[in-house]
């Protein structure tokens, strides 16, 4: 339960620092998880799932979407909807 709590503690100091950089949530993670899948950057014992190719796979997609997003109103617009809550908690 320990690992549980500081997994999600390390998730969501991720998820504040991106949005107070004015990023989107998915850019940070996706490009650590890139320099992780590369050996760029050598993760602690708890994140080196993020390196993974599935984990790395998943992430750039949801970059691309994203930086698709800031192109297409709409999408934009979806995006903004549903990143709202997790602005409020960051």
């Amino acid at each position: 339960m320990e690992n549980l709590a500081s997994y999600g503690f390390a998730i969501l100091v991720g998820f504040a620092l991106s949005a107070a950089c004015g990023l989107r949530i998915f850019a940070p993670l996706a490009m650590v998880s890139i320099g992780l899948h590369f050996g760029w950057i050598n993760p602690g014992p708890g994140f080196a799932w993020l390196g993974s190719l599935p984990a790395m796979v998943c992430l750039s997609c949801a970059c691309v979407v994203e930086i698709f997003g800031m192109l297409i109103p709409w999408l934009d617009h979806a995006l903004d909807v549903a990143g709202a809550p997790i602005a409020a908690l960051a």
